[in-house]
């Protein structure tokens, strides 16, 4: 089992018990050091930022299903720029049904209220940072034939993004309101023990709340990506995913760019001894912005995780990620860049503190948008 996600129960909260359901309360509190807060090419502001982080998990399994709901909150203040506060909200809810043999119901919905960070290339520039509110629900149906297994997968987004000062006025951010909804079918088929073939299918649609945004562009939109691939589980050692396919975009608006292209993904899990454990991930997608002039970005990204327990309660992690971003119809690509290490230290059951480092850097063509960023923290966490 990777690292991260091995259970250590000598460590891990117990939760509070009633009957079959589980609470688990916890709070955090971490204290960081960000020596660019704006993301600013030149004169950085650096600052440190207290955010304390209250959640609440409450979850109950059956015999042929279960339930799961949450709550949390992450509240950041600065310590000298206080127009960066922020509050971060968010509420979750699921459940898991066995309806049939073979067969798995799951279905999720979630309320949150968000924050923009200034490294965003769609960051309006205001005096505060850019708050926008996310609805989502999904579900899902998995159905096993002896080897063949089909599921498919409903998702909606409906995200609303509030105006903001810009200190010689307010910028309108209304045009930025959409509902993003995909629909994804896959099949796979095990040909061996370990070894399986998949194909799937992805729509997706972009519906904005305006018919123009402010540049006077109707950015609706309609796509899809079809591809195939094999998963392997080499003795527990190392589990691959590694697909190849093509994917499209097409808008509304005729002066607005189509996308498509070659789309590829990969997923790696190796455990290189019982300590160590080593993950990749290489993506492809379409990412809407609100860049002016620009219909959508390309996002080709890459991840590289090493997790390392040195001792039963102390864990090591060290990442890399890249990210090209090309936006389509105006000349511009951005280069993102972050590498940062990791400590977790289990204390006692229920009780961890952690401490990072992390450096992101970007380069782009676009005049001022080229920025480097510290971060640096410490953090304290204790469950129930």
């Amino acid at each position: 089992m990777p690292v991260k996600s091995r259970p250590h129960p000598e460590y891990d909260p117990v939760g509070i018990r009633h009957g079959n359901i589980f609470f688990y309360p916890s709070l955090g509190v971490s204290e960081s050091y960000n020596d660019n807060v704006f993301a600013s090419e030149s004169n950085p502001t650096s600052d440190f930022i207290t955010v304390f982080s209250p959640s609440l998990d409450v979850r109950s399994d059956g015999t042929r299903g279960g339930w799961h709901a949450g709550l949390s909150a992450d509240l950041g203040r600065y310590l000298s720029e206080t127009r960066e506060n922020y509050e971060d909200l968010s509420a979750t809810a699921g459940v898991r049904y066995d309806a049939l043999p073979g067969g798995t119901i799951t279905a999720d919905a979630g309320l949150a209220r968000l924050h923009e960070d200034r490294s965003s290339p769609d960051d309006a520039g205001g005096t505060e940072p850019t708050e926008y509110n996310v609805a989502k629900a999904s579900a899902g149906y998995l159905q096993r034939f002896n080897r063949l297994a089909v599921r498919l997968d409903l998702s909606a987004r409906d995200l609303t993004y509030s105006d903001v000062s810009s200190g010689s006025g307010t910028v309108d951010n209304s045009d930025r309101d959409r509902l993003e909804t995909d629909e994804s079918l896959r099949v796979s088929y095990d040909v061996m023990p370990g070894y399986s073939v998949f194909a799937r299918g992805t729509l997706s649609q972009r519906t904005y709340d305006q018919n123009r945004d402010g540049g006077g562009f109707d950015r609706n939109s309609d796509g899809y990506r079809v591809d195939a691939g094999v998963t392997a589980d080499l003795t527990g050692l190392l589990t691959l995913e590694v697909s190849a396919g093509y994917l499209t975009r097409d808008y509304e608006d005729s002066r607005l760019s189509s996308f498509d292209g070659f789309a590829a993904g990969t997923k790696a899990i190796w455990s290189v001894t019982r300590l160590t454990t080593v993950s990749a991930t290489v993506d492809r997608t379409v990412e809407e912005t609100t860049v002016s002039g620009a219909s959508g970005r390309l996002d080709t990204s890459g991840r590289l995780e090493v997790d390392h327990e040195l001792r039963r309660n102390v864990i090591l992690s060290a990442e890399l990620g890249y990210r090209n971003s090309e936006f389509q119809d105006i000349s511009r690509t951005d280069n993102l860049f972050d590498a940062g290490i990791s400590a977790d230290y289990l204390i006692a059951q229920g009780a961890k503190v952690s401490a990072s480092a992390k450096h992101v850097e970007r380069t782009s063509d676009a005049r001022g948008a080229d920025f480097s960023r510290n971060v640096v923290s410490v953090r304290l966490r204790y469950g129930f």
